[in-house]
């Protein structure tokens, strides 16, 4: 795949295959082969053609999974559009930040209620599995702001899509990417699972489902990988992580990579031998606990093994079935290079902040302050805190920024999280710290319990104590029915310890005299 231009072959796609298909729930409600995929990508271009736009434009996407998102895509390809997939979820004040920084063309929905969110700019709506699916409902004024100034800026590599997501910090993150960098980002995860062990080179792929919105990249770029190696691609539209388990295992998959929804959903219930065709399985999109691993592990009826990745680039970092990898790491680096970096910026053998520097690290953030500070001779600064043994194994630490000092000493509250999950009760927590009334910092804990489980504050505390620091001990735990997400559909942090430091507060308004903490 390297020698060709993976762009080009997605433009190319022929044949009377099925190549995607839509699933509501369990139900398969829409499939297309390539030649009705294409059929659907010329529509488009009429479309887009007759709504005036010109290469360089950008034309803003705010759907849910459904084939006609690659239609779009595919279209915006060919006529050298820039295309900006928005997650549905995005609040008004996001969006109108992004429309006036990024002022797109045209706007495509399937959503009619959110029409009136974006102005001025012209709205087309997906109807969707109408012969003639794109129908325009707004025909006002088109924003002109994207001047032929920025066009001619960017004309060497133009953008090919402009990502918004949210990132596990809840704010948005605007991502760029370029031709030449999603065809290196798709070289290199070609290599990177068709290099898997035991997996003979003539043995078919196996169906790929995906389980992300195509509104964030990585979910995007497996779903365009899948296209490339002549995979069937399944659409879910469904948020229940049973729906996904139940098509994995009938579509008989044998590499899986899973998402938090999909291994949290395999630990909360006993799903028995879920996925019995599995070859080969990684965790991947947050820290898990070794113990959280052997559960997964005996569910499956194979070893689970974790990885690294994020959507700026890849970092090569992932463990592979032919190695036997000590409890908690994420891996060995595979390809690329990597460094640990001290607080003071100098190299670290063992223990920094991890930056990698490979085929995929090229600046790719709308905000120039973010790439200067995220991209600097080449390397890319993850801001992920990380160990590394004397077998080059590397183990997650805590995202720097959440590092904070309680009592004089450096507390990372991912390590905190990560031994309370361990109890049986927990489907999920979060730690963050606390005011107390005299000024000083202390860890608390919000916790979402698993389904029908129970356990105290009290024995939550005992539980770490027996495991973890005791200066890190959180001296507040706040449970919840669920924990309140971001738009990644990742527990909103930044939400989560204001909402530990109103109910800390108001429990010590309501405590009687002399209660403790």
């Amino acid at each position: 795949m390297k020698d060709m231009e993976c762009l080009q072959r997605l433009l190319a796609l022929a044949g009377p295959r099925t190549v995607l298909t839509l699933v509501e729930g369990t139900v398969h409600t829409l499939s297309w082969s390539c030649d009705e995929l294409q059929q659907q990508r010329r529509y488009v271009e009429r479309v887009l053609l007759a709504e005036g736009l010109a290469a360089g434009d950008r034309v803003l996407v705010s759907t849910a999974n459904n084939p006609q998102c690659f239609a779009i895509l595919l279209a915006a390809i060919s006529l050298q559009l820039c295309l900006m997939p928005l997650h549905p979820d995005f609040s008004s004040q996001q969006l109108q930040a992004l429309l006036e920084a990024q002022t797109p063309r045209l706007v495509i929905v399937d959503d009619p209620h959110r029409m009136l969110a974006f102005g001025e700019t012209t709205v087309l709506q997906i109807r969707e599995r109408a012969a003639e699916w794109l129908q325009p409902l707004i025909a006002g004024a088109a924003l002109t702001s994207a001047s032929a100034e920025v066009t001619a800026q960017t004309n060497a590599d133009p953008p090919l899509l402009l990502f918004h997501s949210s990132g596990s910090t809840g704010q948005p993150k605007g991502m760029r990417f370029t031709r030449s960098m999603l065809n290196n980002y798709l070289w290199k995860l070609h290599e990177l699972y068709g290099a898997f062990p035991d997996k003979p080179v003539s043995d078919s792929y196996s169906d790929r489902v995906n389980v992300l919105p195509v509104t964030h990249f990585g979910g995007l770029s497996f779903c365009l990988l899948a296209m490339l190696e002549g995979r069937c691609l399944h659409l879910l539209r469904s948020h229940d992580a049973r729906d996904h388990l139940a098509l994995l295992r009938k579509l008989r998959c044998q590499l899986v990579l899973l998402v938090p929804a999909l291994w949290q959903e395999l630990l909360s219930g006993d799903t028995g031998n879920a996925l019995p065709d599995l070859r080969h399985c990684l965790a991947m999109g947050e820290s898990i606990s070794h113990s959280q691993l052997q559960q997964l592990s005996a569910r499956l009826a194979l070893p689970v093994h974790n990885a690294y990745g994020m959507s700026e680039c890849l970092t090569g970092i992932y463990n592979t079935a032919a190695l036997i990898e000590p409890p908690g790491s994420c891996g060995r680096l595979h390809f690329g290079e990597a460094k640990l970096l001290a607080a003071d910026g100098s190299e670290n053998q063992s223990e920094g902040e991890l930056c990698v520097r490979n085929i995929t690290t090229r600046p790719c953030y709308t905000s120039e302050e973010l790439n200067f500070r995220k991209y600097r001779d080449g390397w890319f600064h993850t801001g992920d805190l990380f160990r590394r043994d004397m077998d080059g194994f590397y183990f997650f630490v805590s995202r720097a920024d959440l590092m904070c000092v309680i009592n004089g000493r450096n507390v990372y509250p991912q390590e905190v999280e990560l031994i309370l999950r361990e109890h049986p009760s927990i489907h999920f927590c979060i730690a963050a710290p606390i005011q107390l009334e005299d000024g000083r910092q202390r860890l608390a804990a919000a916790v979402e319990l698993a389904a029908g489980a129970s356990v105290t504050a009290n024995a939550l505390v005992d539980f770490y104590l027996q495991r973890g620091a005791v200066y890190a001990t959180p001296v507040w735990v706040q449970f919840f029915a669920a924990l309140p997400r971001n738009g990644g559909d990742k527990p909103d942090r930044a939400r989560c310890r204001h909402l530990l430091q109103l109910g800390y507060s108001l429990s010590r308004q309501l405590a009687p005299a002399g209660t403790n903490a």
